[in-house]
């Protein structure tokens, strides 16, 4: 049986046990998979997209980052990439390569995005939050267009040339609205955006998340006075990918971030180890530290994902023992069919 390497930095071997199993008329030899020195990193690619001028909201969201970033970071590290971006796009051909100018998907910040953890991480993505446009001529069009911006930071040439290196296509991929008013002559529909971010995943929509402070239809805390222009359609956005935003003027700016925080890391700040085989429904056994973990557990426990065929470990399990070669987890299942027909 070939052994399956999860990371480079992971130490995983096979054994087989003698116990069999009848599943439908076929016999099958149970299989155990087992995991030393679980360095398994979830990456995430995090993009922020600021709207130009918000100067005063970027401060706030820089004075709050940590509320963001520390669920992240509370029982295992998240392989993390951060990157901002504003929603400006300059119209025209090459408008970006023959000015220089900061828009377009164009990250902002030297280093312009950030993959360091703890207290590094937020003192540079502070300075390329507050970073300043850099605008070296005027096109005579320059809308803010928060869809198209996006499309253009993880698409040819931006990704390949001053953005190289932050899009990951194996990470999972959100993206952080900050915005008063819905894009201006926005190309892209809702549907055409969502479509645009899923394609990036090979449709897997788990993949990307989508969250947003920004002001929601009918303003309802009067964040822009007397004016009219909301961000409707990055709040549908948002929603379309089961995300959370809140209004931009809330008092309860650092708590509504924790939650955005902790959002993150129900959904991506879990281990996930794929399995070699497709596994037999309700064999599946998870052992940690000599310890059995219970599936579906509110608390510590795992689930199993029938899509990428392996076991998502929960994030309230102690994994930061890893490492010191105590903590060995143990995956028991017989598979749903034998060897050679799966090579099939």
């Amino acid at each position: 049986m070939k052994a399956l390497i999860i990371l480079s930095t992971f130490s995983l071997f096979f054994s087989s046990c003698s116990q069999e199993q009848e599943v439908g008329k076929l016999k099958l030899n149970a299989t155990a998979q087992k995991i030393e020195r679980i360095h398994s990193l979830p990456k995430v690619d995090l993009l922020f997209v600021v709207e130009s001028g918000l100067t005063s909201y970027r401060q706030e969201l820089n004075r709050n980052m940590d509320a963001l970033i520390a669920p992240l970071k509370s029982n295992r590290s998240v392989d993390l990439h951060v990157g901002v971006i504003t929603s400006t796009h300059f119209m025209g051909d090459n408008v970006e390569m023959e000015c220089g100018n900061d828009g377009d998907g164009r990250l902002l910040g030297d280093p312009s995005y950030v993959s360091a953890g703890g207290e590094e991480i937020l003192e540079s993505l502070g300075r390329n939050l507050l970073a300043e446009e850099t605008v070296t001529c005027f096109p005579l069009i320059s809308p803010h267009q928060p869809f198209e911006a996006v499309r253009a930071a993880l698409s040819s040439p931006m990704v390949e040339g001053h953005n190289r290196g932050f899009y990951r296509e194996e990470a999972s991929l959100v993206v952080i609205f900050l915005a008063e008013r819905d894009g201006t002559q926005e190309e892209l529909t809702v549907e055409d955006f969502r479509h645009f971010l899923i394609s990036l995943k090979d449709r897997s929509v788990e993949k990307v998340a989508l969250y947003g402070a920004i002001v929601e239809k009918n303003d309802p805390l009067n964040c822009l006075g007397e004016g009219e222009a909301t961000t409707e359609e990055i709040e549908k956005a948002i929603s379309s990918f089961s995300g959370l935003s809140f209004n931009l003027c809330t008092p309860s700016f650092r708590e509504e971030l924790a939650k955005i925080g902790r959002d993150l890391n129900r959904r991506f700040g879990k281990v996930f180890i794929p399995l070699d085989h497709v596994p037999a429904t309700g064999t599946i056994t998870v052992e940690y530290q000599g310890r059995l973990l219970s599936q579906d557990s509110t608390e510590e426990g795992w689930t199993y994902d029938p899509n990428r065929k392996g076991i998502r470990l929960k994030e309230d399990i102690p994994l930061q023992d890893r490492g010191r070669g105590d903590g060995t987890l143990t995956v028991r299942f017989f598979p749903s069919k034998p060897e050679s027909e799966e090579e099939e």
